[in-house]
């Protein structure tokens, strides 16, 4: 553990949970994964966007890392300031699903859409978030369920 002297103790100890050579190297593909160990939570669009200029099966030092994981928080911390006109804009996104202006939106098609666009859900993650909130006739509040994901 000599070459992560002067680093942050998890950050170092999760980098080596994935070098699976012990050459002090991390597969490039395991990025993400390493990122969300340590409490962050990029979009794989994000991890992309971080990696460019990396060859697809190349590898990573620790020290390269670093220089990833403070530009991801540096990113991520940007969405965190503006978490009000993230609601405002998840809730304005979803009303347009909203066509009798009701405040509710049909579970199935909020459902199809977070399983099958973009950085998508397992269904039984959207089954799990859609708890208590469908009513009976399988609509969910929208604005409600957007203040629920926001809180958490």
């Amino acid at each position: 553990m000599d070459r992560y002297e002067g680093y942050h103790i998890n950050d170092a100890t999760t980098f080596c949970m994935f070098d699976t050579t012990g050459d002090g190297r991390i597969h490039i593909k395991f990025v993400g994964d390493v990122l969300r160990c340590l409490g962050l939570n990029p979009t794989e669009t994000l991890v992309r966007k971080l990696l460019r200029g990396y060859k697809p099966n190349s590898s990573i030092c620790f020290e390269d890392f670093q220089l990833i994981l403070k530009a991801a928080k540096k990113e991520l911390s940007k969405d965190v300031t503006c978490t009000t006109s993230i609601e405002e804009n998840l809730i304005s996104g979803l009303g347009l699903l909203d066509s009798k202006m009701s405040g509710s939106i049909p579970a199935a098609e909020l459902k199809y859409i977070l399983t099958n666009v973009g950085d998508t859900m397992h269904p039984n993650q959207v089954d799990e978030l859609f708890k208590g909130l469908v009513d009976g006739d399988g609509n969910v509040k929208y604005e409600e369920l957007v203040r629920m994901v926001i809180s958490d």
